[in-house]
């Protein structure tokens, strides 16, 4: 039977906490345990892990039960139960979505060993029988194998850091860090990308940057009919910060986009600390990235968060609660703008656009349920019904336009853990009776 929760509208007496809670359909995803070499399946938040068509969703379970440890597709039929297809080997969860005809793709990182997946190479599965993750499907590398031609270069080299987006005319990004220093360079890192054609059925690689002063991961993607869009923030080891336990500086937020009628890769900072904190500041405030979003009106939107003080001004995060901004743009300029996203703290947020084009922020916070927020309005709306496990740590991954999930007025998103061993929680929501 499908595990399943209707929640009415109800009213919360404590003012300025979520008022309403809204009908929505909870599910548990399968019955294995996400756990992933000492992390689990929310690892990664800017990769694609839950996608849609009309009547369909698409997710999966990371099992490190299994030897080598292995994703498992499961879909799921309105008002039927969740069920298992295909599994692949691999560590870190891998990009899912679906393109214009219905055809589930998984986009992934193969170690070339089971003793590290630090080297390796990007995979492409396509399934054969639309909206189907069971049956045949075809398999290709679209980075080539290193071993063979070492050392690596520019358009060989590849890491698990990646992020992938479909547009609607089925043009495929796929973004990574570049893990390598190569001849002549003492610091810079690069960004590679393969870019499929869907007139010529090909991949193609393509340098979006190598002039940067830091290793950038964690690449949010998105195509649109006029650009490409790249959100990736730093992630560099950093020896000063080895007594800290987590020697990674996490300072800089850096956006990247290409006209799909132009060759050059032009490069925007939303925001760098690197200039005014000190290495154990920065270390301190959490800076995230959430959402890289480009809506139905050409504006590109960003979501970021760190650390903030009653001043709103950065800081550790034992003297204040984490903030998040809401950065946005035209799509085809650089200047950015900002403002405070929403009037609470949180842990993780999100932005989904429906179909007539509003905007809602999803978030939610340790130990508490996930809300719905109306961009514009003060509204919130509780939309799940978490317990135990479940709700330690609930990352969201909302089935959004970068995956190939056409608009529409219900929000499909599915929450792992970010530090328990439990199954997948998919949350339905249907939002046509907010205006």
């Amino acid at each position: 039977m499908v595990e399943e929760e209707e929640e009415e509208v109800a009213e919360e007496e404590e003012p300025g906490e979520p008022e309403i809670v809204l009908p929505f359909i909870q599910t548990i995803v399968g019955s294995r345990i996400n756990f992933i070499k000492d992390v689990s399946t929310a690892w990664g938040d800017n990769i694609v892990k839950i996608a849609s068509t009309e009547n369909k969703i698409f997710t999966y379970a990371m099992d490190s039960s299994a030897s080598p440890c292995q994703v498992f597709l499961y879909s799921k039929t309105d008002g039927e139960d969740w069920q298992e297809g295909e599994s692949f080997p691999i560590w870190n969860p891998p990009n899912l979505f679906v393109d214009s005809q219905g055809f589930v793709h998984l986009i992934g990182f193969e170690p070339y060993t089971t003793s590290s997946n630090w080297e390796g190479r990007i995979f492409h599965v396509k399934f054969d029988q639309p909206e189907a993750v069971s049956g045949s499907y075809t398999f290709e590398y679209i980075t080539p194998d290193t071993r063979e031609i070492w050392p690596p270069t520019l358009d060989t080299a590849a890491s698990f850091y990646i992020g992938a987006a479909i547009g609607e005319d089925d043009t495929t990004l796929v973004v990574y860090m570049n893990p390598y220093v190569f001849p002549g360079e003492t610091e810079s890192r690069s960004i590679g990308a393969r870019l499929y054609h869907p007139d010529t059925d090909k991949w193609s690689y393509e340098t979006v940057t190598e002039n940067l002063p830091s290793r950038f991961c964690y690449p949010f993607v998105t195509v649109t009919d006029e650009y490409f869009h790249v959100l990736a923030i730093e992630d560099d080891p950093d020896e000063d910060l080895e007594f800290t336990g987590y020697p990674f500086r996490f300072g800089m937020v850096k956006h990247f986009q290409r006209a799909r009628d132009s060759d050059e890769w032009v490069e925007s900072t939303l925001i760098d600390f690197n200039p005014t904190l000190s290495k154990l500041e920065i270390s301190k405030i959490w800076l995230r990235h959430y959402e890289l979003l480009v809506d139905s009106k050409g504006i590109v939107h960003a979501l970021i968060l760190y650390c903030t003080n009653a001043d709103g001004e950065p800081c550790s995060c034992e003297e204040g609660s984490p903030t998040a901004y809401h950065y946005w743009k035209e799509e085809s300029s650089v200047e950015w703008h900002s403002e405070l996203a929403i009037d609470t703290s949180c842990g993780w947020l999100r932005l989904w656009e429906r179909d007539d084009g509003q905007l809602f922020y999803v978030y939610s916070k340790w130990n508490e349920q996930l809300c719905l927020i109306p961009q514009g309005a003060t509204e919130r709306y509780i939309i799940s019904d978490l317990y135990s496990s479940y709700i330690d740590q609930p990352n969201p991954f909302i089935a959004a336009a970068r995956g190939g999930t056409r608009p529409g007025s219900t929000i499909n998103l599915v929450l792992f853990s970010g530090t328990k061993k439990c199954e997948g929680v998919v949350i339905s929501v249907d939002t046509s009776s907010i205006e």
